[in-house]
């Protein structure tokens, strides 16, 4: 039962498209510009790169959330899907659709940036 759930996971994930490397048109540098915090002494050299501040537009924010309001209604359909051909239990697609549900609303609370690794998922102490 778990291996099927989790096959089923991946091929959704797969065919959502998660994961992929987006194109880049090499004529067209999308890269937002990135504002270092400069190092408070000036006598000092900083010995590593700050974090980039970088603020999206209002108009960004409204284009991701559209992108990701439709990433998630193929998602829905996709659990669904599995759940009706018996790969999961309806109680399974739901808790994948609650989780979905909440990652969405975390993303908007962070004004939609990129996860840092670990926000999401917490690892268990002890690893």
């Amino acid at each position: 039962m778990k291996k099927s759930f989790y096959a089923a996971l991946a091929a959704m994930f797969m065919l959502a498209g998660v994961g992929q490397a987006p194109l880049v048109n090499a004529e067209e540098n999308t890269t937002p510009k990135v504002q270092e915090t400069p190092a408070t002494d000036t006598n000092k050299q900083p010995t590593e790169k700050l974090a980039p501040q970088i603020k999206l537009t209002t108009e960004q924010k409204e284009e991701l959330a559209t992108l990701f309001e439709d990433k998630l209604a193929v998602e829905k359909k996709i659990i669904d899907k599995y759940a009706e051909f018996g790969v999961m239990s309806k109680e399974q697609a739901t808790k994948i659709w609650e989780h979905k549900q909440n990652w969405l609303k975390q993303l908007e609370q962070s004004g939609y940036m990129m996860p840092k690794p670990g926000i999401f998922h917490k690892k268990p102490s002890g690893e």
